[in-house]
């Protein structure tokens, strides 16, 4: 876990899986339980997503 910003009932967070960033939206109530440096799993959610993606 590197970063998080709240957002209202949701809010966005950012994790590193390997070398690559991941950006995702959780629910708040999760977040003081989600401080930098704490080592978290992720997963997809059969739902609706937007992607960005850059060139290296």
């Amino acid at each position: 876990m590197l970063t998080s910003s709240f957002l209202g009932a949701t809010s966005r967070v950012t994790v590193t899986v390997g070398e690559t960033l991941v950006v995702a939206q959780v629910a708040s109530g999760l977040l003081p339980s989600l401080t930098p440096g704490t080592a978290v799993r992720v997963t997809l959610q059969p739902v609706p997503v937007a992607l960005d993606v850059s060139v290296n």
